[in-house]
């Protein structure tokens, strides 16, 4: 038996102020927020996206059970702009296992209050337990309202741009100033194009408000604001770009790349970048079939250049393979003549960036991914399983097959035998690495002096990866820039972390003399975030690449012909944030360097071989929540591969982290022994490491030492935070000052690096949390100036969620008059009930270059 029951609890004060208006010139957007499902049951809630008013509402939820759960309830309340619930519903029902239930919710929408509603959806088991939800975003507005608020804004802003013009002639105006001015004005621009629909315009329309206050405030309290009190230099010519100590430079001076990647290559983009701050411009062309059409390449970029040899913008051209030169392998595959025919292509568009300046780079290949095959690859493959095994019996015995003859081996893509797949793996990815040599020694004989580079993805570190023959070890060393095109995948709920950071580390611990670039075409706006966190999003995403090697990012240009087109630009929010991270990191870039170039004091294994071993299920998921894990403790850290290992690079690694790694190099394996012998400390996963490269089982295993700490449970980021808190504890490695909470413990979610430079301390700490954390500083320092803001900031303090800032350290009193004091901190004993101190953390307050340091 179901029970239906909807309510409304409208506030009398909400009722007279919306009920009575007109609903004729009125509309409501629904948009989806989040959703969170468990094993037991998904929901998912059904929804018109816009409609008019007086259109009433329909959500239409239906709920999937996987188990028994018996009498539930699914329930819906919406709550006001102002916090307040004003409707909700009710059903109840009972969930078998295995089936499937719906049910509609409907009310007026003349009844819904403007602004931004949000709707929420539980279901809900009889005993009180929540099973999975979604939030929605309900949006309703007047649409005479909007059109009145873009035209109050583009008045304000005209104003604006006519005072600014003003006060250039007797002073400069911060860059800051005038990219958020071109921002707003460029949006607004879009807002009268008549192409967008209403709820973007309303969004920009809220955006342009902001901002027209903000910037009047700002230009209020010059004095104040650090960035404005900044004298920006004359910026390098970018006419050409070279290599300097791992980072991009121009005329000897460091400098940090950001930029768009163009639609359609127009030249009138490049000076919209110049307007926002930015100083590269990526543009995209196709594989020609052999040599490129060069009258056709000079009438499309040859005004682009152009464009930027006036705006002093940098230049990289990006070559991607069409869909259509797919191979019949599977989805971008190479065969043979494709690989000879990108070669041709690839000297073309060499040598006509020869001929150019402002030529930043040339990217030869972007997402790549290889499935090689046909009867020649078969045949290489064969003969070099001959000149392994020498004989049948002992492929097969290591194989685990059962082959009459070589003449049987092929390419079966048979995961179920980690040997056979390690041969094969191996094999495909030297025709991929001797390929990409080949290429950039042809092309460093055409123009020696050209930047070149493979655009690598995230398949280098997600599990199946090692399946496409690109090896980001062998690739990175061939060309001189290490390119990469990771996708800005969202934060996570708890210890949020960047899927791109992981590969800027692993850039760095593979080549640290080679620029990271990534072209970072990015993804449609994911659901989470909203028009109000977008610019801490893209801010805080670029500031966490630089602190971790970044020279270079550019993101898919904004198009207002297409405003649903996958780019997070697209919004005026992230705009801002990716134009004004570009401006902080040249403004502080000799700082930022200095933290890309210290040495890393921790080195987390890395594994080719369990990459490949079952396609990296249980070894890549271990690594980036080792490397998740103990990057929180304000220590620099690093990846070290197997070759690494085997060529001696162990003997500088203060501290090792063994994730779980089932298959290693015995090779490599002896060096870590080595280093266990040595009596160095080890943070290593509790499973042992039971297979050599090929999978094949080994009588010895890496040996407990008297400074090894096992990572138990599951293995995930926040017990390595421990182990690695546990180290610093033991003293195995020299603190710094890093963030804890009130017991002393490992604040987590909340990194930190710590260097310092001519003299200078320098903290940088960020909040990858999704709520607001209060935070102490483990240390003796307990203030300092943010260079990013110009604001002093105090510890113990709230740290607001995605907001980098980059501390210089006060000097403490314990500097100036002796000795630190001993600071103790209750820590709740870890199986005492109701988190009742049971003990006494003692931790010593020192300054860092005494004792601590010792």
């Amino acid at each position: 038996m179901r029970r239906v029951a909807v309510y409304a609890v409208l506030a009398q004060a909400l009722m007279s102020a919306t009920w009575g208006q007109d609903p004729g010139g009125e509309q409501v957007w629904v948009v989806s927020l989040d959703r969170e499902d468990t094993r037991r049951a998904a929901m998912h809630v059904r929804f018109q996206g816009s409609f008019d008013v007086p259109a009433p509402v329909v959500l239409e939820w239906e709920v999937a059970t996987r188990s028994d759960l018996g009498r539930c309830t699914v329930l819906m309340t919406v709550l006001s702009p102002t916090g307040e619930q004003i409707f909700g519903g009710e059903t109840e029902l009972v969930l078998r296992e295995n089936s499937t239930e719906g049910g509609t919710f409907t009310w007026d929408s003349q009844e819904i209050p403007l602004g931004e509603s949000r709707v929420h959806f539980q279901l809900v088991q009889a005993s009180g337990q929540e099973l999975t939800t979604e939030m929605l975003l309900l949006n309703k507005f007047a649409l005479d309202d909007i059109q009145q608020r873009l035209d109050e804004a583009g008045a304000a802003v005209a104003s604006l741009r006519a005072h600014v013009a003003d006060l250039e002639s007797e002073t400069p105006i911060s860059p800051y100033v005038g990219m958020r001015l071109s921002i707003t004005e460029d949006f607004l621009a879009w807002a009268r194009s008549g192409q967008l629909n209403s709820m973007e315009l309303r969004h920009i329309a809220r955006y342009a408000g902001r901002t027209v206050n903000s910037l009047r405030a700002r230009m209020a309290f010059t004095s104040m604001i650090a960035e404005e009190n900044f004298v920006w230099p004359d910026a390098p010519s970018l006419e050409k770009i070279q290599i300097r100590d791992g980072t991009f430079a121009a005329e000897g001076s460091p400098v940090f790349l950001a930029g768009m990647i163009l639609n359609q290559n127009e030249p009138a983009q490049v000076e919209r970048l110049v307007r926002y701050g930015l100083n590269l411009a990526v543009i995209s062309r196709p594989h020609a079939e052999g040599w490129p059409d060069f009258g056709e390449i000079r009438d499309e970029l040859d005004p682009v250049f152009e464009m930027a040899k006036q705006h002093n913008t940098s230049v990289a051209l990006q070559l991607v393979m069409p869909s259509s030169a797919a191979g019949a392998v599977g989805a971008n595959a190479r065969p043979p003549a494709i690989r000879k025919r990108t070669r041709q292509s690839t000297r073309g568009y060499t040598s006509y960036l020869s001929r150019r300046t402002f030529v930043h780079s040339l990217i030869v290949d972007r997402r790549p991914r290889f499935l090689l095959g046909g009867e020649p690859v078969v045949a290489a493959f064969r003969r070099e399983a001959e000149r392994s095994y020498v004989d049948r019996f002992t492929l097969n015995r290591n194989w685990r097959t059962r082959l009459a003859s070589f003449d049987e081996v092929g390419i079966w893509r048979d995961y179920s035998r980690p040997p056979y797949q390690f041969d094969w793996q191996v094999f495909h990815r030297g025709l991929v690495t001797q390929h990409y040599s080949e290429l950039h020694d042809t092309l460093a004989k055409d123009a020696p002096a050209l930047l070149t580079q493979v655009a690598l993805s995230e398949d280098i570190v997600t599990p199946g990866g090692s399946q496409y023959g690109v090896g980001q070890e062998e690739v990175g060393a061939i060309f001189p820039v290490f390119g990469l095109a990771a996708k800005a995948t969202p934060y996570g709920a708890e210890a949020q972390e960047s899927g791109e950071r992981i590969l800027y580390t692993m850039a760095r611990s593979i080549n640290p003399g080679s620029p990271v670039f990534n072209t970072a075409q990015s993804p449609v706006r994911n659901r989470a975030l909203h028009e109000d966190n977008l610019f801490e999003f893209i801010h805080a995403r670029v500031w966490e690449g630089a602190m971790e090697g970044l020279s270079a990012i550019a993101l898919t240009a904004p198009d207002p012909r297409n405003p649903g087109r996958p780019s997070y630009l697209n919004q005026p929010e992230a705009l801002e944030g990716f134009a004004t991270a570009n401006l902080d990191i040249n403004r502080l870039l000799e700082i930022v360097l200095a933290f890309q170039r210290a040495p890393a004091e921790l080195a987390i294994l890395w594994s080719d071989s369990s990459s490949i071993y079952e396609d990296g299920e249980a070894f890549l998921p271990s690594a980036s929540n080792a490397y998740t894990g103990v990057s929180t403790s304000g220590l620099k850290v690093r990846f070290i591969t197997e070759s690494q290992c085997r060529n001696g690079e162990l003997d500088g690694v203060d501290l090792l982290i063994i994730p779980n790694t089932p298959a290693f190099d015995d090779k490599a394996m002896a060096a870590v022994e080595a280093y266990v012998d040595q009596g160095k400390p080890i943070i290593r996963a509790a499973k042992p490491m039971p297979y050599n490269e090929r999978g094949g089982s080994r009588l010895d295993v890496v040996r407990f030492g008297n400074n090894t700490l096992l990572v138990r449970g599951t293995g995930r980021a926040s017990e390595y935070l421990h182990a690695m808190d546990a180290a610093l504890f033991k003293g195995y490695i020299p603190s710094k000052p890093r963030a804890i909470n009130e017991f002393g413990y490992p604040q987590e979610g909340v990194r930190t690096r710590y260097i310092e430079v001519d003299g200078a301390r320098y903290l940088y700490i960020i909040n990858l949390r999704t709520a607001p954390v209060f935070t102490h500083l483990f240390g003796p320092y307990s203030s300092g100036t943010d260079l990013i803001r110009g604001e002093s900031i105090f510890f113990p303090g709230t740290l607001e969620p995605l907001r980098p800032m980059l501390l210089r350290l006060d000097t403490p009193d314990s500097e100036t008059e002796g000795e630190g004091d001993a600071l103790e901190v209750s820590t709740p004993e870890i199986n005492g009930g109701e988190g009742t101190p049971q003990g006494t953390r003692h931790v010593e307050v020192k300054p860092l270059d005494s004792d601590l340091d010792s």
